[in-house]
């Protein structure tokens, strides 16, 4: 299970500062090394002897990696008003982005593909990834069993046994890989509750498997092999992302496209 959730809330600049270099297993020398400031500079910093400028808070986060939302909450402990806003999918704003997804989702027929934030809440999809969930279960329903029918949780459908888990043939394997991806955004962003919460909920739920010996693979890629009597369908997926975003909602979102992973697959999700 993961550990208590780490809170912004009220917490010193000196003190998130020092958050995060630990978190990210930097030393004070290294960090001052790549932001380009001593390290007396940056042990000041730290221990609240100095004040940042606003222009340091954004050097010292970019050689963090800090995530935007993070940023602003970082901005706003040493003072400073946040930089980065957090428009919704349709805002005006977002309005090119928006049909750089939509050119995605449409042209990606007749393999699914669906955009989702970073906690696996799905946004927007195509007609092929609806006729796939359909095959095998009715979506609304589901989510609606499972208490989810507002954010639509990815992570929850396929985890969840009211869910697609049933018919993952290869759910041992496919489940720990699933698990490990969500602890790894967990340990590049400790801040992230929603997401400390979403893992938590997950590991909770009844049956996962401990982490199995997994033999050398086969293919060149993890693949998700759902079954349903004689349907049996095999997808890899390529997850993307929006290059150098400057807003929270866009940094947050992946688009995953599914391929199939074998000439039968492919046969098959033709005819979907």
């Amino acid at each position: 299970m993961t550990s208590a959730a780490l809170s912004p809330q009220a917490v010193s600049f000196a003190d998130l500062l020092r958050s995060w270099r630990k978190s990210r297993k930097l030393s004070q020398w290294d960090l001052a090394l790549d932001a380009g400031i001593s390290q007396r500079h940056l042990s000041f910093l730290e221990s609240g002897r100095s004040s940042p400028s606003r222009e340091m808070v954004l050097k010292l986060a970019r050689s963090l990696d800090i995530p935007l939302q993070e940023q602003n909450t970082l901005l706003g402990s040493a003072g400073f008003a946040p930089m980065f806003q957090s428009a919704a999918l349709d805002d005006a704003s977002l309005t090119q982005a928006r049909q750089a997804l939509e050119v995605m989702l449409k042209h990606h027929e007749p393999y699914p593909c669906l955009v989702a934030d970073n906690n696996w809440n799905m946004l927007m999809t195509n007609e092929s990834n609806l006729r796939l969930f359909s095959w095998f279960i009715d979506p609304i329903n589901v989510w609606q069993d499972m208490g989810d029918a507002g954010s639509q949780n990815l992570a929850r459908l396929m985890l969840h046994p009211n869910g697609i888990r049933p018919y993952v043939a290869n759910w041992d394997i496919f489940v720990n890989y699933f698990l490990h991806g969500l602890r790894q955004e967990l340990r590049a962003n400790p801040y992230a509750s929603a997401t400390r919460e979403l893992l938590d909920e997950l590991e909770a739920l009844p049956g996962l498997p401990e982490l199995p010996d997994i033999a050398p693979p086969v293919l060149p890629f993890l693949t998700m092999q759902l079954q349903k009597g004689d349907f049996r369908l095999n997808l890899f997926s390529i997850v993307s992302t929006f290059g150098h975003p400057h807003d929270i909602t866009l940094q947050q979102l992946r688009i995953e496209t599914f391929f199939p992973a074998d000439a039968a697959s492919e046969d098959l999700i033709r005819q979907l």
